[in-house]
Parts: C-alpha cells; sequence; structure tokens
C-alpha cells in the first residue's frame, strides 16, 4: 500500500475557495482502480495550512493515475493555495487494523508524525515500533488504527498516521501515555527532527473506495 501526505499554504482570504473545492474536486475519485481513500483537514495551531492524507493500493495504481488522470482532477483546485508539500511512500506497518478505511470510518481526528531519524538508527526506530509504540497505541483509548510509512526511498525518513476517535482521546494519549513511551523507546537518541500535524478531519473532504472481497 502506498501512503501520501500533502500539506498545503492556504491564505487566510483563499481558505473558503480551497474548502470548498477540496469537497468538490476530488469526487469520482472512489471509482479509479486502485484508490482507497483520502481525507484531511485543516492543521491545528497552524491556520494556514491545510493536510491531505491519501492511501493508494500499490504504487503501480498510484502512478497510472499521476500519469493518466491526476491533472485534470488537480486543475479544478488551481489558484487555492500559495504553496504545496507532498511526500509519498510505501506502508511497512500496520496497527490495529490493516485497512485503514476501517479506522477512517470512525475517526474524527488524525495525527501525522514526519519523521527524520539519525543516520543508521532505522534499525532500532523499526524494533521500537513492535516492542514499545504498537501495545502502547493499541491499549490506548480511542486508538482506531495505525500506519508507518517509509517516506520516498530514504532510509531515515519515516511517517507515522494514526487515527483516533476524538480530539480529547488523543489529548489524553499525549499527557498520559506518550511522554512514557518516548523515554521507553528511546526517542531521543535516534530521532533527529519530528514534525506532527494534529487535523480535525473536514468529513466534505473524504473520499473512500467501497471496500470489496478482493480487499
Amino acid at each position: 500500500m502506498l501512503f501520501k501526505l500533502i500539506v498545503a499554504t492556504v491564505p487566510n482570504d483563499l481558505r473558503a475557495k480551497f474548502s470548498e473545492s477540496q469537497a468538490s474536486a476530488w469526487g469520482g475519485l472512489e471509482s479509479v482502480p486502485g484508490f482507497v481513500a483520502q481525507i484531511g483537514g485543516w492543521v491545528d495551531d497552524r491556520p494556514d495550512s491545510a493536510a491531505i492524507v491519501a492511501y493508494w493500493k500499490s504504487e503501480k495504481f498510484y502512478s497510472d493515475f499521476m500519469r493518466e488522470q491526476h491533472d485534470s482532477y488537480a486543475n479544478r483546485q488551481r489558484d487555492t493555495y500559495s504553496a504545496l508539500r507532498v511526500h509519498a511512500g510505501h506502508v511497512i506497518l500496520t496497527m490495529k487494523e490493516t485497512d485503514p478505511r476501517v479506522a477512517i470510518a470512525k475517526a474524527g481526528l488524525v495525527r501525522v508524525s514526519d519523521i527524520t531519524l539519525r543516520r543508521d538508527s532505522s534499525p532500532l526506530f523499526l524494533a521500537m515500533q513492535f516492542d514499545i509504540w504498537r501495545p502502547g497505541l493499541v491499549s490506548s483509548g480511542g486508538m482506531l488504527g495505525n500506519t508507518l510509512s517509509r517516506l520516498g526511498r530514504l532510509p531515515d525518513r519515516f511517517a507515522s498516521t494514526t487515527f483516533w476517535r476524538t480530539g480529547d482521546a488523543l489529548r489524553n494519549y499525549l499527557e498520559t501515555v506518550y511522554p512514557a513511551l518516548s523515554v521507553q523507546a528511546k526517542l531521543k537518541d535516534h530521532v533527529e527532527e519530528m514534525v506532527s500535524y494534529h487535523i480535525p478531519l473536514e468529513p466534505c473532504w473524504s473520499v473512500v473506495a467501497p471496500r470489496s472481497d478482493q480487499d
């Protein structure tokens, strides 16, 4: 499965136009071969930023879409933002749910952490995902699912995407569970930089492909 994160810088006078086009421009994606889901919202504490998260069944399906259809969708949203940052990579680990659509159906908020590791720290980081983060997250109330993706083909760049039922559930996790887990996982020893986006989801921005027996 392929993961994609888009962070758009949106001037205040374009917020309404961006939101309207995000809700309308991407209709029809659910029928594109290989598409899984696309969700997003305005980033907490960053009023000029919107974040979009998408999943595709494989890099081939995604590449075919980018080559053949993407521009016809994206052109509908042209001139509604001032800058765009796009990151993509393969999902290498899931927690609680293997299909993000199951978590998306119940999620009110998504936390995406863009993580850059210190050089040669990925083996330790990945081991801690299994030993520390997976049991800690799975046992946290309101945590619906998580995907860990390796961004691009870089050995030390990852995105951790966690779906939460409510903002209160995420705040409780960050205040009562996360501090101890970060110490146990020796986070400061192997993380060079981490940028986290808290994204209350805009329901009208969501496009989700129906699940089938082949999924």
